[in-house]
């Protein structure tokens, strides 16, 4: 039985990143220098409900991600983390580098941090050139309400010429 696709919220192919001889395919199509591996599930709190979809799209979906760029010849991949693996951090801790503690507090963090294991596994085990960042909130257009930047763009309150709410 094939295992059914993984949503995204910006897929215009339908391309799947758990579908690895198609990733392959399209690598090798458009052979492209860099590969800049954004794909796969993005919802925190959602996350929860699903953690085993979330961890599949994240972690398996950048396994392919970067076992296709390899196979294609593919210069460099830059995968994109987040710097929720850092998990909830006092003000004593700050400010946060590479070298700071992993402390993943949901299932998407989770998934992130095997997702940077699986790319240094990369590195380390294939010389394969990547790049791993952890930006914090990043936005976009088309990036969905359930994210808190776009739902407070529709849902924030009128302001009065003094700057408060009225």
């Amino acid at each position: 039985m094939a295992t059914p696709p993984i949503g995204t919220d910006r897929s215009s192919d339908g391309l799947d990143i758990l579908d690895a001889p198609a990733l392959l395919e399209r690598f090798r199509k458009v052979s492209p220098d860099v590969v800049y591996h954004l794909a796969g599930a993005a919802d925190v709190g959602g996350s929860f409900d699903t953690p085993q979809i979330t961890f599949r799209a994240n972690a398996e979906g950048t396994l392919n991600v970067l076992w296709a760029a390899r196979e294609a010849s593919v210069e460099r991949v830059l995968s994109v983390g987040s710097a929720d693996v850092y998990g909830k951090v006092t003000p004593d801790e700050l400010p946060l580098t590479e070298s700071s503690e992993l402390r993943p507090t949901s299932p998407y963090a989770a998934s992130k941090v095997a997702a940077e294991a699986v790319a240094q596994q990369a590195f380390l085990g294939f010389g394969q050139h990547v790049v791993c960042v952890r930006p914090f909130n990043h936005l976009g257009p088309g990036q969905s309400t359930r994210f808190v930047a776009p739902r407070s763009r529709n849902e924030s309150p009128a302001t009065n010429a003094k700057g408060t709410a009225g």
